[in-house]
């Protein structure tokens, strides 16, 4: 689903008029300097393109990541567990199910 909204401009569009929204108005692109140190310096002609870039992108990324990190044990100990049901179980050998 992540991975929809990354390619997805239209789920990007409704968070940034959300935005536009609470903010009473238009959203300015910060300053770029040629020499930036504490902040992305991405290159973008608007605020829209600079807010994708710098923030939602990195952010979609950031969130799969850790997702991915955090259920992989997860999913594999639950595929270990799906032998226990009664459907699985039926099509089985006893010892493929207790390896």
């Amino acid at each position: 689903m992540l991975q929809q909204f990354r390619q997805d401009d239209s789920v990007y569009q409704q968070i940034l008029s959300s935005a536009v929204e609470v903010n009473s108005g238009e959203i300015l692109m910060p300053r770029l300097s040629g020499r930036q140190q504490h902040r992305n310096n991405v290159p973008a002609t608007s605020a829209e393109e600079y807010f994708k870039l710098a923030v939602f992108l990195p952010f979609i990324d950031t969130v799969t990541v850790q997702l991915d990190e955090r259920f992989r044990h997860h999913s594999s100990v639950a595929s270990r567990l799906s032998g226990l049901l009664p459907s699985v179980c039926a099509n089985r050998k006893i010892e493929a199910v207790e390896g």
